[in-house]
Order: structure tokens, then C-alpha cells, then sequence
């Protein structure tokens, strides 16, 4: 396996060999490459702003009188069979005006650093995302210091490549870093320092890591459905996406009117066991909830509404006659019933066991992410199959079991895998 990351052109053109191509855009997706792990660092960013060659050689820190390889960049291109002067002139005004820059872009070249490759690839191990993760899948690995990382989004940027499917892996440093994600599905980790992340929709893993970390919200609080099990935040919109949160300290929205103050510019809330507290006073509960234990429970919800996090052990979670009840079963092997209401969401994320769910309607949804196997496919039905009467969607040794549903009942609007 030819292993290396998008943005280094050495790696991207090798073993398929030295092409037109592989001098200007080498992005293109390969049998033999990982395509889609990013280095963000200064020369990334360059490219993106638009910056000459000239200016993304000096950002980047490339030193022209440094060999590279044991050889000159002159002699490596020789060593080739390429003409570096006549293939310079013929590729200049290409490479220019290219959002991903080949092996006649000097700047590029920085990207081809085995101790930085190495390290990149170590961090993405290291991962707690790691186990979600397959061959192709896109990784944005910050490697920005000092102000440049604490003045600097992180994010998938979207320059050139190939087509990205699933989430986007956007993995911070030890310092204070700023991650990004986009409209779609983001896995972020912060890892050390004071982090500051953000998204833009979709359906979300945020693992902030030691230090104060903060989430920037798209818009004001009340926007928001925030529920707490003790442990994590569940941030759901308006649109009925959310994100799932450990390690956060902080939240901060963009615009508040609330009876104690009115002010039209971002109010950040602590996390409490209480509620999101303003520093100035104030406490917004959060969503109406009602927490198990690591024991075997029995909960039951008959408020509008509700959140029902059964946590670690076999549990029983039900609905009684009220409407958007969230069922968050957890660890073990739990029932989940949603008796008369509707509009009932079902999330299901990592190792959640083996679950079986009763009543559940046309205008019930369920949620999968961060489940194995999910993050390379999509599709609903590629892990589902009807047993006896009852659809069964399982992912690795966790299932969930639909009693009288039948698959064809079902659509990618009801089961969403992100």
C-alpha cells in the first residue's frame, strides 16, 4: 500500500509512475494510494488563499538550497528523464492557476517530508477515531503552531481530489486549535489545549480532549435542543440533526435576548451539571430528561419531548402516548418501546449492543453514528435483512432489531447512518 497523504506530489505519483499529470494536478484517486489524508499546514493553507509559488515557498519553509532526497530538486527531475527547464515553462501557467500543485511546484515539495508523514499517519492511529475509520477516508490533520494555530480554522477545504464519501476526520494538535466542520457528517478531536471547534450541520462527533474547549453555535441557543446523560451533550438543531459532545466545557451562540440581559453578540454558556450557566448569571436547563444508571433500568417517559439515556446495562426505555421522545439506549442489549406518540428518534452510536425496538412508526426515525462499518457505506440496506416478520440492521456485533417492520417499509428518510 502506497502510503503518504493528499497534498504531497512524490507520494501521489508513485508506483503509477511520472505522468502530465503527476507534474501539474495529482490528486486523482489510485488503486494503490490513500487518497484523501490531508497535511493542514501553512503551504496548504497558501494554496488555498490563492498565493504564488513565490509566497507558498517562504510560507511553507521550503529551503531552496536544502537537498531534498540526498538530491537537488533539479537533479531528482533529471533522475526522471524530465527537462527541468523546458517542462518549468510548460507547466508554469498551469500550476499557477491549480488548486493542487504537482512535482514542478518547488513549495509542494515540502509536503513530502517523511518525519512529518510519519507523524501524521501516527496521529491518525492514535485517534480515538480510529476504529471508524477505512483506506479512503478523509482526514484533516492540523499541523499549524504557534498564532497561525490559534488565529486558523482547521477544515476540509475542498481544493482538488478525489470524491469524499462519509465524514470528514478533522483531528487537532497539543495546543489551542480551531477545528471546522462543514454542512455534512464531522468527526473533530481537539487533543490537548483550549480548543475551539464549530460545525454547520449535519450529524456530528465532537470529542473536545483535555483543556477548555468550547463549540461555536450557528445561531442562538434557543435554536437548539440541548440535552446532558452526565456525560455528553446531545446539540441538536432546528432540523433535527445534532451533534454529540464530550469533554466541553463551553458553548457559545451567536446571538441571545433573554430576560436578564439583551445583547445582539456572542454569549458563551459553561456546561454545568445545572444547566448552560452565563457568567454574567442565569441558567438554561437543559431538555427534559431522565438518566439510567450502569444498572439494568426501566425508564419511562410521559412528558413531550423527552430524552431517555439508559446508559450501560440491559434496559428497558418507553414512551407512553407523548410525541418526539429520543431514545438513547447506550451500552447493552436494551428494549426500546415508543407506545401511541410519534416522531420518535432512535440513536444508536458506537458499541451499543443488541436492541430491539417495539411500535415503531412511519414518522420514527433512526439515528447510526459512529457505528462500525458505517462510515464507508452509507446506504441502510446494505446492512439490513428481514427475519421472521421483523427488520434487522446490524453493523459488526450490534444490531437493531425492528419488531413488524418490514424492510420495504423503510427509506433512507427514516434510517439515516452517518
Amino acid at each position: 500500500m502506497n502510503t503518504g497523504t493528499e497534498n504531497d506530489p512524490v507520494y501521489r505519483s508513485a508506483p503509477e509512475g511520472k505522468t502530465e499529470k503527476s507534474l501539474g494536478i495529482h490528486d486523482d484517486s489510485s488503486a494503490s494510494t490513500v487518497d484523501n489524508v490531508i497535511i493542514f499546514n501553512p503551504y496548504y493553507l497558501s494554496v488555498a488563499n490563492g498565493t504564488s509559488l513565490v509566497d507558498s515557498i517562504a510560507k511553507a519553509g521550503f529551503d531552496l538550497n536544502k537537498t531534498y532526497l540526498n538530491s537537488t530538486f533539479s537533479d531528482i527531475l533529471i533522475a526522471l528523464g524530465i527537462d527541468p527547464k523546458k517542462l518549468l515553462a510548460e507547466f508554469t501557467a498551469k500550476l499557477e492557476s491549480s488548486a493542487s500543485r504537482g512535482l514542478l511546484d518547488i513549495s509542494a515539495w515540502a509536503m513530502h517530508d517523511p518525519a512529518e508523514n510519519v507523524a501524521t499517519h501516527q496521529r491518525i492511529l492514535n485517534s480515538d477515531f480510529y476504529g471508524l475509520t477505512h483506506r479512503d477516508s478523509t482526514a484533516v490533520v492540523s499541523n499549524l503552531t504557534g498564532n497561525l494555530r490559534e488565529t486558523t480554522w482547521v477544515e476540509n477545504l475542498h481544493l482538488k481530489g478525489t470524491t469524499q464519501s462519509g465524514p470528514t476526520f478533522i483531528l487537532g494538535t497539543d495546543g489551542n486549535d480551531k477545528l471546522r466542520g462543514g454542512s455534512e457528517t464531522d468527526y473533530l478531536e481537539g487533543g490537548k489545549g483550549n480548543d475551539v471547534f464549530e460545525d454547520r450541520g449535519g450529524y456530528n462527533i465532537i470529542l473536545g480532549g483535555q483543556g477548555y474547549d468550547s463549540i461555536n453555535l450557528q445561531g442562538s441557543l434557543t435554536q437548539y435542543n440541548v440535552a446532558n446523560d452526565g456525560n455528553t451533550l446531545y446539540i441538536r438543531d432546528s432540523k433535527g440533526a445534532f451533534t454529540i459532545a464530550r469533554d466541553i466545557e463551553a458553548l457559545t451562540e451567536k446571538v441571545t435576548d433573554y430576560g436578564w440581559y439583551k445583547l445582539n453578540t456572542p454569549q458563551t454558556f459553561n456546561v454545568t451539571v445545572n444547566g448552560l450557566e452565563h457568567p454574567n448569571g442565569g441558567v438554561v436547563k437543559y431538555a427534559n430528561s431522565i438518566n439510567g444508571t450502569a444498572d439494568n433500568n426501566i425508564l419511562m417517559a410521559d412528558l413531550h419531548n423527552t430524552w431517555l439515556f439508559g446508559k450501560d446495562g440491559n434496559d428497558v426505555l418507553i414512551s407512553i402516548g407523548k410525541d418526539n421522545t429520543k431514545f438513547v439506549g447506550g451500552n447493552g442489549d436494551d428494549n426500546l418501546v415508543s407506545w401511541v406518540g410519534g416522531d420518535s428518534t432512535f440513536i444508536f452510536e458506537g458499541s451499543f449492543g443488541n436492541d430491539i425496538i417495539h411500535d415503531f412508526k412511519a414518522s420514527d426515525k433512526l439515528n447510526f453514528i459512529g457505528v462500525e462499518g458505517a462510515t464507508e457505506n452509507l446506504d441502510y440496506r446494505s446492512f439490513s435483512k428481514e427475519v421472521h416478520n421483523n427488520t434487522v440492521l446490524t453493523f459488526g456485533d450490534n444490531s437493531v432489531t425492528l419488531v413488524g417492520v418490514a424492510l420495504d417499509s423503510l427509506s433512507s428518510a427514516s434510517v439515516i447512518i452517518a
